[in-house]
């Protein structure tokens, strides 16, 4: 089963939840694969936090942009957008017990992700995710992605863990 960049947007106390569905509906001794941004050494980069960290230069920049993003998704529902948390190894250890073992944690990413995500922040707002700045970036942050650095310094994880 994998589950992909979903956990830091679920509202912490609704996390437990999700994690024990993923177990209801994976077969007995079934593995998970799950990637999350990871609190490494420059997650504190991670634009996805802009509109909490800096609110007042969100609500001016966005209009300029191209509008609401992500909260159009979020019109009408219970919890709107969430703190994009960044999970330590203990905190990834301690939502999948008792439920999964993780068998392997590895760290994706540095600092061009982070970066690039900057960079591609306007286009996505513009929704112009064709355009070739947008592909660059976008390839680079794959390159990043796709390199595997020391957990303490990566800015997401890929975790396994086995359903027990």
């Amino acid at each position: 089963m994998l589950c992909l960049e979903v956990l830091e947007h679920i509202p912490a106390e609704l996390r437990p939840k999700a994690v024990s569905e993923m177990a209801r509906v994976l077969a007995p001794r079934g593995r998970l694969i799950l990637t999350v941004p990871h609190r490494g050494l420059f997650a504190f980069l991670d634009p996805e936090n802009m509109r909490f960290r800096l609110p007042a230069l969100h609500r001016a920049l966005s209009p300029l942009v191209g509008g609401a993003g992500k909260e159009r998704g979020y019109v009408g529902q219970k919890h709107g957008v969430v703190w994009h948390h960044h999970f330590t190894r203990a905190e990834v250890a301690a939502l999948l017990d008792p439920l999964f073992t993780t068998v392997g944690m590895k760290g994706r990413g540095l600092l061009l992700f982070p970066l690039c995500t900057w960079l591609q922040w306007p286009f996505y707002r513009a929704q112009r995710l064709r355009s070739r700045t947008f592909r660059v970036l976008d390839w680079l942050m794959q390159m990043d992605y796709a390199t595997q650095y020391p957990l303490p310094l990566a800015y997401n994880a890929v975790v396994a863990a086995d359903k027990r």
